[in-house]
């Protein structure tokens, strides 16, 4: 059995759907063929997550860290930085009044929602 080292979580609802992350997704699984991780992070078109207007949304598990407004061009970064490296990519993370948040239970807007 291979070893599973993250999976990308990519929200598959109609929102972010609308705005390209069918494209997300499908980048994701072509780059990490060329970084040979195809067996070893998993791409994974999720249900809406609820927050549509900060989409595409792509959670990187276990790391726990949320990716809001995500493009095509952003794949190849957040898999060496994030996923090889560990690195949290700043640009990426919802913010609002001016603090940046990782985990999305600890944005506002989720905060107080049992899902």
């Amino acid at each position: 059995m291979q070893h599973i080292r993250a999976h990308v979580l990519v929200c598959g609802g109609t929102g972010c759907k609308a705005n390209g992350s069918k494209e997300i997704q499908l980048t994701f699984a072509r780059e990490l063929q060329k970084f040979g991780l195809q067996d070893e992070v998993m791409v994974v078109e999720t249900g809406c997550h609820g927050f549509c207007e900060i989409g595409p949304l792509v959670c990187i598990e276990p790391l726990d860290i949320l990716y809001a407004h995500v493009k095509v061009e952003d794949c190849d970064e957040i898999i060496e930085k994030t996923i090889l490296g560990g690195e949290v990519i700043e640009r990426l993370l919802y913010t609002q009044n001016g603090v940046s948040y990782q985990r999305r239970d600890d944005i506002p807007f989720y905060k107080n929602q049992h899902r």
